[in-house]
């Protein structure tokens, strides 16, 4: 995201505070479950507890819940880009109004 908006402002020759961001549907903090890799990827360190972001579960296997559009919402703020919007919709149980192509291959309706 970071990369992102410095071509985007220097493409368009504006300051990241110019910038609007709308985040679209994602799958939601309820539904995604990830290892330790992916939160240390994210930027955290993978600790057996809550932390802004993800939501631990203590299993036998470490795993947390990841809030995709908050970790968006940080980075972009870290950016610079504080005009901000979307991001309220998750496409696993939400899936009356969203098409999983994969969903649909593992059976789900």
């Amino acid at each position: 995201l970071e990369h992102t908006v410095a071509e985007l402002c220097d493409a368009a020759a504006c300051e990241p505070g110019q910038v609007r961001a709308w985040l679209g549907a994602c799958i939601g903090p309820e539904a995604f479950e990830v290892g330790p890799e992916v939160v240390q990827a994210l930027g955290r360190e993978p600790l057996a507890f809550d932390q802004p972001g993800f939501l631990y579960r203590p299993n036998p296997e470490p795993r947390w819940r990841a809030d995709l559009a908050l970790l968006a919402r940080e980075r972009l703020r870290a950016a610079g880009v504080m005009d901000l919007s979307g991001g309220g919709w998750c496409t696993l149980t939400e899936a009356s109004r969203f098409f999983s192509f994969r969903g649909e291959a593992l059976g789900r309706p």
